[in-house]
């Protein structure tokens, strides 16, 4: 699967002190939004978005390398590659 808005999501990241990470696994979009603390989260009505991993500013490099690498992982984990 060809993945998107890893770019996007790595400057969103820069920005952030909380965050997480979504992927569509239908159009392989990558999604960077934004929180005031660690524990807020979204849902969406889409199905086929899925939480990636949480983004703290403490513990985590905000690096296209590592938003693909965890995008893939949970990309793999569902068994879709």
């Amino acid at each position: 699967m060809k993945l998107k808005g890893i770019k996007a999501a790595a400057g969103e990241l820069k920005e952030a002190k909380y965050a997480r990470i979504y992927v569509n696994i239908q159009t392989g979009e990558v999604i960077a939004m934004t929180y005031i603390d660690s524990n807020s989260f979204s849902t969406f009505k889409d199905e086929s978005i899925y939480e990636v991993c949480r983004y703290n500013y403490r513990y985590n490099n905000p690096t296209m390398a590592w938003i693909k690498e965890q995008v893939e992982q949970k990309l793999f984990e569902l068994g879709i590659q």
